[in-house]
């Protein structure tokens, strides 16, 4: 989800949090404990159909409500396709 939300923003999450090395993973660490997950910026409602679905999906607070990784590939390729109409070809 976050390599996701990377793509899509082209920015490094969790930009804000500031610290050292080791007070920065322990305050990442524990944000993401308690359930904080980088904000969805605007103007992903122009991603691909299924882009924000799969990256919310893939974040999950539950390790077992997030999609394995066949889910995920297929996911993609679902989304690619229409995306770039050569896809289907490269496929």
């Amino acid at each position: 989800a976050i390599v996701l939300w990377e793509i899509w923003t082209r920015a490094r999450p969790w930009d804000e949090v500031e610290g050292s090395d080791i007070s920065f993973v322990n305050k990442l660490t524990d944000l993401v404990n308690a359930g904080a997950r980088p904000q969805i910026p605007e103007g992903t409602e122009s991603a691909p159909v299924g882009y924000q679905e799969l990256m919310q999906h893939c974040w999950a607070g539950r390790a077992d409500r997030r999609p394995n990784f066949a889910s995920i590939l297929a996911a993609l390729e679902r989304i690619a396709v229409p995306a770039n109409p050569h896809a289907e070809a490269q496929l």
